[in-house]
């Protein structure tokens, strides 16, 4: 009885330990190099459309991929800022998630800091009609069907470079 009760409490501390581990970003993140490729900046105003996606801000991976480090989250309503290193590639977008009939990665935008300078982005969610359609006649096979013929990161969102007081004005 009392090799039970070891056995149990033993895995249940190592199970513990495994947890805690394994911790994931959020949107507040650490620079990556120290910024020697400036800063991007994010922005997702509060909107009712694609309200409960989380677009993703990867970086240092293959450009337009989501290869990379994740580094941000970008929820409805939310701002931040990433350090980026030089010459290091960023991407935002989406991996495949059966909740919102995703099959594969969804890229919005990717580009490469050749230069020093901090970038300014608004992200927004768009509506997709085709999606809906595609969503309501097939389902998740529909959906699939769907990113197969359609762009789907950037139909479904726009993230764009905005000057730092477009930015300002835009995420009060």
């Amino acid at each position: 009885m009392k090799t039970w009760l070891i056995n149990i409490l033993a895995v249940s501390t190592l199970s513990g330990c495994i947890a805690s581990n394994s911790s994931q970003p959020t949107s507040a993140v650490s620079p990556v190099i120290n910024g020697t490729g400036g800063t991007i900046n994010y922005c997702r105003p509060k909107s009712i459309t694609r309200v409960a996606e989380t677009v993703e801000l990867y970086i240092n991976g293959r450009q337009s991929t989501l290869d990379g480090q994740l580094a941000a989250k970008i929820k409805n309503g939310s701002t931040g800022s990433v350090a980026i290193g030089l010459n290091q590639n960023f991407t935002f977008g989406l991996k495949p998630s059966l909740l919102f009939m995703r099959s594969s990665d969804q890229i919005a935008f990717s580009n490469k800091a050749t230069s020093r300078k901090d970038r300014y982005f608004l992200v927004k969610g768009k509506a997709n009609h085709a999606q809906g359609v595609a969503v309501l006649l097939g389902g998740a096979i529909g959906a699939a069907a769907l990113e197969d013929n359609q762009d789907t990161g950037k139909a479904n969102w726009d993230v764009k470079g905005v000057t730092k007081s477009e930015f300002e004005t835009s995420c009060k």
